[in-house]
């Protein structure tokens, strides 16, 4: 069991339903109909399963689809955060402010009482964020703003992007939103490293999907979280282990993972920071893909050869030189396999990285493609 395991921050995929049709949504892929998630929500078994296991959630944000057309799962929640404890320092609400629903007020008076009472008491415990942005629907949203603001004892606020301004214009680049050309940011589904710390906190957002999956929190059609490739593992799985065996898979950490998606799409659209690339731009650009995917097969042929190390051990010593990062591997395997077994450590084993004019790290093509560890004579 997970009890010891924390969540900086979990999404919840409340449903898929939604009561608009936007042509920018991230979920909805191009050729799904309006009423293709009609009726769905997430199961109360799947929200037990989760407090069964997880007892300190940081961030907890509620989502859909339109998470305001099932205002009893969020009840359905918050009465379970209560019943088991559970030390949740935030809740959100992202809803795009078509409805004004008097039983989600009550669920999340609720939930502010309690989170205040037993877990922290600061200023913005629980929130409703309004989104407004490249919605239609003003009057609606002006009409249910005041609605919210007048019933919760919490902060709601509406969230919004001038328009005017064509720099600010960054749609998701996901779902349907890839049939758009005025969309200046890539942020396709970005499957990075999942960062952790030694005492068991999980640093990235997750996903809690409606299908009872955890999926890392990027910008994801529901197309792409279902993807079996995207799952970590099932709500009531050991999400620790799924976590590091998905942290060999995918070994660029965010920032890299950012920057060689936005190159990638820079390539593929000619879109460079809002303005269209120069042959210097795409020159660059394609180095840094380059440099980008080669790191990524480097740390996985690491993986491959040298399976004692963690993922943040194979990172750190990929920044290394090779000779560097090659004796590091074999004193850290030892050392690994020394601690899960009573074998003596025998260092006359170790040895920097045979010299090999035509084969270098940035090609992807360094020492780790060599045979298995070569002894001195």
């Amino acid at each position: 069991m997970d009890y010891e395991l924390h969540l900086a921050g979990l999404e919840i995929e409340i449903t898929r339903d939604c009561n608009l049709n936007c042509p920018h949504c991230m979920r909805y892929e191009p050729n799904e109909p309006m009423d293709a998630y009609r009726g769905t929500v997430i199961a109360p078994e799947v929200i037990d399963a989760l407090f069964d296991r997880y007892r300190h959630i940081e961030l907890l944000l509620l989502t859909g689809g339109e998470p305001m057309l099932h205002p009893e799962i969020i009840t359905y929640i918050v009465d379970k955060i209560i019943e088991k404890q559970v030390y949740v320092e935030q809740i959100q609400v992202i809803t795009n402010g078509t409805i004004a629903s008097k039983e989600a007020v009550t669920a999340l008076n609720k939930a502010y009482e309690y989170i205040t009472e037993n877990c922290v008491d600061w200023e913005y415990p629980v929130h409703i964020g309004i989104s407004t942005d490249y919605h239609d629907n003003q009057s609606s949203i002006q009409t249910v703003y005041n609605f919210y603001k007048q019933q919760c004892k919490f902060d709601v606020r509406l969230h919004q992007v001038d328009l005017s301004d064509a720099k600010q214009l960054s749609l998701t680049y996901s779902g349907r939103a890839k049939t758009l050309t005025n969309i200046n940011e890539h942020l396709d589904p970005i499957n990075h490293k999942i960062c952790t710390t030694a005492d068991g906190k999980v640093l990235c957002m997750l996903d809690l999907t409606l299908t009872g999956n955890f999926v890392l929190a990027t910008q994801h059609s529901f197309q792409d979280a279902d993807n079996p490739e995207n799952i970590l593992c099932p709500v009531d799985g050991n999400l620790l282990l799924a976590i590091m065996q998905w942290n060999y898979n995918h070994p660029l950490n965010c920032e890299e993972v950012k920057v060689k998606a936005w190159t990638q799409h820079t390539l593929d659209t000619g879109n460079y920071f809002g303005k269209k690339a120069t042959t210097h731009d795409y020159e660059i650009c394609k180095q840094s893909l380059e440099y980008y995917n080669d790191t990524e097969i480097y740390r996985k042929e690491v993986h491959e050869q040298f399976p004692a190390l963690y993922p943040d051990d194979i990172e750190n010593i990929s920044n290394m030189s090779e000779e560097q990062s090659y004796l590091c591997c074999q004193i850290q395997a030892t050392l690994l396999q020394r601690m899960r077994s009573s074998t003596p450590i025998d260092t006359s084993c170790w040895c920097t990285c045979p010299k090999k004019e035509s084969q270098n790290k940035t090609t992807g093509k360094g020492c780790f493609q060599s045979l298995p560890l070569q002894r001195r004579n």
